[in-house]
Order: C-alpha cells, then structure tokens, then sequence
C-alpha cells in the first residue's frame, strides 16, 4: 500500500487487513528551513547584522554572515519571497525555494 499527501512524507508499505491500521507519518521537512549566508558584493566578505525576513519571521546575520529561519508549517510554500536589509546597503528582495539541504547566497550592495 502507497499512502501519499502533499507536506507528508510518502509511506510505501505492506499492511495486514484488520478493522484498524495504525500508520505512523510525518511532515515532510524540505519546506521547514531557509538559511544560508549574506556578503557584500564589491568585497565579498560575509555581512553580520543584516536583517533577513521571510513573511513575518525574521532572523539577523551572525559575525559570519550565517542565517537561519525555521519555517512553521503553517508558512510553508514552494517559493518564498524574502529581503535582506543592512544600513548602508540597498534593500535586497528575491524569490528562492526553500531547502533542509542547499543553502541561500545573497549579495547586498552598498549604496
């Protein structure tokens, strides 16, 4: 038996007919996370402060330029829109798709 859903991950599994079948699923987590890192484009250097924001949950840059962003699974969708803004720097805006594994690049620009 294949049970599949969007969000769950898929089950493929063999089942003995009784009145009740107990299956244990889970989310599908490849929607849950952004993260990734910031640098600025003319040095190339890693960016700490900058203010990513995706929807209404927002996450700022450590000394390393790293962020992360848990996504709830309410907020889950294949794309997500997303700004990143430092002082000093023009506001980025861009479009990934989020991914468990592959980090984000984003290039800020001084002003």
């Amino acid at each position: 038996i294949r049970f599949e859903a969007a969000g769950f991950i898929t089950i493929d599994t063999f089942a003995a007919l009784n009145k009740n079948i107990d299956l244990r699923y889970r989310h599908d987590n490849q929607l849950s996370k952004v993260f990734g890192v910031v640098i600025d484009s003319r040095e190339g250097k890693s960016l700490a402060g900058v203010t990513v924001k995706i929807q209404n949950l927002t996450a700022t840059t450590d000394e390393t330029g790293y962020f992360c962003i848990d996504i709830p699974y309410s907020l889950q969708k294949p794309e997500q829109q997303a700004s990143a803004y430092k002082k000093g720097y023009v506001l980025w805006l861009g479009t990934y798709e989020p991914s468990a594994t592959t980090p984000w690049h984003i290039v800020l620009e001084k002003q």
